[in-house]
């Protein structure tokens, strides 16, 4: 989970699982261009006396730069950043 959350910030301990969503959103520029953001909501669950609990934690950036990297990949052929 810490590949994925800053775990130093929670308060919250004994991870139990772990899931994220991924958001994509897509603004067309013109006919040939686009914006494209990813986000990951990343969130831990606790297993306490009360029962379960999920907590919002703060996202390392991991998740949606490997979304954004396969999204390239699979668009145009070739990896990010190589030729």
């Amino acid at each position: 989970m810490s590949r994925f959350a800053r775990l130093e910030t929670a308060n919250a301990r004994g991870w139990t699982r772990a899931r994220y969503t991924i958001t994509v959103e897509v603004q067309a520029i013109d006919g040939g261009s686009s914006n494209i953001s990813v986000n990951a909501k990343v969130e831990g669950r606790t297993d306490g006396p009360t029962g379960a609990e999920w907590t919002t934690l703060q996202s390392t950036g991991v998740a949606e730069q490997d979304f954004l990297s396969a999204l390239i990949e699979n668009v145009t052929g070739s990896t990010p950043g190589k030729p």
